[in-house]
């Protein structure tokens, strides 16, 4: 048995025992409840490594819209990925789609967090060096440069420009994406 903080005994658990416990507390009925109990604690652990590496301050420079940000450029990958395996092609080689599907998941608890006020703020770092004051203006910035980065080339099914400053190895033109996306 092990002591908390607090004086309150309990035993070391398994993962499976955890989950169990979480399951019978909040009093999940479905199959489906469970799963997510189980995905949402290896999202937890993550989540906690990255901490431990970062620490909170990045997320704290740039707020609410930063994880808005974050969660666009996460989409932008998924997108690329699973556009790739619909053409029959193979995936990413350095970033798995469970492992975008986790940051996700994170980055929207963290966006809780912050919108609740229990995110740490990191004024002290951000007051001395004078960041963010104009996040907009930035991020446009951003963007203009991500567009003169990217160079046109040929759709690779039809031969239009692609040009696409969130994707700059996408390889079909905004049309055949849509016919690729589109239920048959």
């Amino acid at each position: 048995m092990v002591k908390n903080d607090e004086g309150v005994e309990y035993g070391l658990m398994t993962k499976e025992k955890l989950q169990e416990a979480i399951v019978d507390t909040l009093e999940i009925q479905t199959d489906m409840g469970r799963e997510i109990v189980k995905v949402a604690l290896e999202c937890v652990k993550l989540f906690d490594d990255k901490q431990q590496d970062y620490g909170s301050t990045n997320i704290s420079a740039s707020g609410e819209i930063g994880i808005a940000v974050r969660i666009q450029d996460k989409a932008s990958r998924m997108r690329h990925i699973l556009l790739k395996g619909m053409r029959g092609e193979t995936g990413v080689k350095n970033e798995p789609l469970e492992d975008t599907y986790q940051d996700v998941a994170n980055y929207g608890m963290i966006g809780m967090l912050l919108n609740r006020k229990v995110w740490p703020d990191g004024l002290e770092m951000n007051e001395g060096l004078g960041m963010l004051e104009d996040w907009d203006v930035w991020l446009e910035r951003e963007v203009l440069a991500a567009k003169k980065e990217s160079r046109p080339r040929p759709c690779v099914r039809c031969g239009q420009e692609v040009v696409d400053p969130l994707d700059p190895d996408e390889e079909y033109c905004s049309y055949c994406t849509y016919l690729a996306e589109k239920p048959d």
